[in-house]
């Protein structure tokens, strides 16, 4: 599997794999795609099997394999996730201290194998590397056992209706605020993501020249 980050190439598969996972109310059409790729492209984080022949039964095909999953969202300044993050791209800014994340999606084909799993811990120590304050995403109540395992805090109920749902706003601070201090809720298992993520991706970060001495100061 390779990682890397978005292209307006990948369109086509990137619209493809959202309409897959989300009802039409709730999913960015093309344009909105576009509209995000070309304002933060290195905010893509695509999972891409090179290996994978060509499958009609999926229309997710990139110029380097099969699209087989996607994280995106944008850097704010703002702590929390509104739904003008998901209609317009003016908020981002690529310093900013908080990383969104607007979608996890994942190609049927490879659900339920760990792809969206990995794929979110490649997001969570580029952001950590990066130096943002935490990340911040907003899911269903029946997702809330899957981002808790990352170490994703629930804050309640959402002020964002995005697609006239009901979602719960999630966050993982980074940051030594009292909301991450040492002995807060998920602490436990923040820094465990964060060291799996380390040991993870080595390979990928070596090859983009990361500097892996870095890692020690996250652990």
């Amino acid at each position: 599997m390779l990682v890397r980050h978005a292209t307006l190439d990948d369109l086509d598969a990137l619209a493809a794999v959202e309409a897959a996972c989300f009802p039409p109310q709730e999913a960015a059409d093309i344009d909105q795609l576009a509209n995000r790729v070309e304002s933060y492209p290195n905010h893509f984080w695509l999972l891409v099997n090179p290996a994978e022949p060509d499958n009609d039964c999926f229309p997710a095909q990139v110029d380097d394999g099969m699209l087989v999953s996607f994280i995106d969202g944008p850097c704010v300044g703002s702590p929390d996730l509104t739904d003008d993050m998901y209609a317009s791209t003016a908020l981002h800014a690529d310093d900013a201290p908080w990383q969104m994340i607007l979608g996890v999606n994942t190609a049927p084909m490879y659900q339920h194998r760990g792809c969206a799993s990995f794929l979110m811990r490649h997001v969570i120590l580029d952001s950590a590397l990066s130096h943002r304050h935490g990340i911040v995403l907003a899911c269903k109540e029946k997702m809330l056992p899957f981002y808790s395992s990352f170490g994703f805090i629930d804050e309640g109920r959402s002020q964002s209706v995005h697609g006239n749902a009901v979602w719960h706003q999630m966050r993982l601070p980074f940051t030594t605020s009292a909301d991450a201090r040492d002995d807060a809720p998920g602490a436990d298992i923040r820094q465990a993501t964060i060291t799996m993520a380390m040991h993870e991706t080595t390979a990928y970060m070596d090859h983009e020249r990361t500097i892996t001495s870095q890692f020690p100061q996250l652990v």
